[in-house]
């Protein structure tokens, strides 16, 4: 059985499963003009579709260029180049998901230069403590083997300034699944950027949590913070800075297993 077979397989799982979720799902999903990713991005969208979110889905003027919003499903608009048409998708929304974000975008919102509708948009959402999730698969160049040191040395201070606003980060193709899994360990609760109050008690099985994504941020760890007693990491995966300083400030012990996502 291939990989692209099995992933798919976990896909459909994923969406029957969230199909059952009958709670209120709702988000903003934002494309900006990047390529790497895209397809992954764009099945998201679909599968959100599927398991009953409420999405409104807009696409920058780069990424209408490059034809995103001809594969994206009915209903995806492109945002006009002024703020003006941005500023209504900023307060509407609780909840912005960016499939596919520019190393530009990514760049402008670090520095907190917010002069295009998406780096507003996001820089916004953020600046307010809302939901942020980003995928990285075509703004990060830590990722890029053939990339010279010093820029992915930069990328990784983005990386690490965005995480540090409250930027959800993961890959493309797995958004979905960390959306979903997310959800359902704190269905009680949406992510804030701030420290929450109070974090819901995981179920007394789940006192060792794994969480298994290839780079483990701050807000993956979160949800894990309370009635945790270990948290195991896959080998190979990156705990970034931030998430770990965030595990031992709670003085929850974290270990390395095998086993890591291939």
């Amino acid at each position: 059985m291939t990989e692209t077979l099995i992933d798919r397989i976990v896909e459909e799982v994923l969406v029957r499963i969230d199909q059952k979720d009958v709670s209120e799902k709702e988000a903003l999903l934002l494309y900006t003009g990047g390529t790497m990713g895209r397809a992954a991005g764009i099945r998201a969208a679909e599968n959100l579709k599927r398991g009953g979110w409420k999405t409104e889905i807009v696409v920058t003027e780069a990424a209408r260029q490059i034809g995103t919003l001809d594969l994206l499903p009915d209903g995806a608009e492109s945002m006009d180049n002024n703020f003006k048409s941005v500023k209504p998708f900023a307060m509407e929304h609780n909840r912005i998901l960016v499939p596919v974000m520019t190393v530009t975008t990514a760049s402008k919102i670090a520095k907190m230069i917010w002069d295009t509708p998406a780096s507003y948009l996001i820089g916004s959402a953020l600046s307010q403590g809302k939901e942020v999730w980003v995928a990285r698969d075509a703004c990060d160049f830590s990722l890029r083997e053939k990339a010279p040191a010093a820029m992915k040395e930069m990328s990784r201070r983005v990386f690490n300034t965005l995480e540090s606003f409250g930027v959800r980060w993961c890959k493309s193709d797995e958004l979905y699944r960390d959306l979903i899994f997310a959800k359902s360990a704190n269905p009680k609760q949406a992510y804030v950027t701030a420290q929450p109050d109070h974090v819901e008690a995981l179920p007394e099985l789940c006192r060792i949590a794994r969480i298994d994504k290839r780079v483990i941020s701050r807000g993956d760890v979160i949800p894990y913070l309370s009635g945790t007693e270990q948290i195991q990491i896959p080998k190979g995966s990156i705990l970034t800075a931030l998430a770990e300083e965030e595990i031992k400030k709670h003085q929850i012990p974290w270990i390395w297993v095998d086993g890591g996502m291939k």
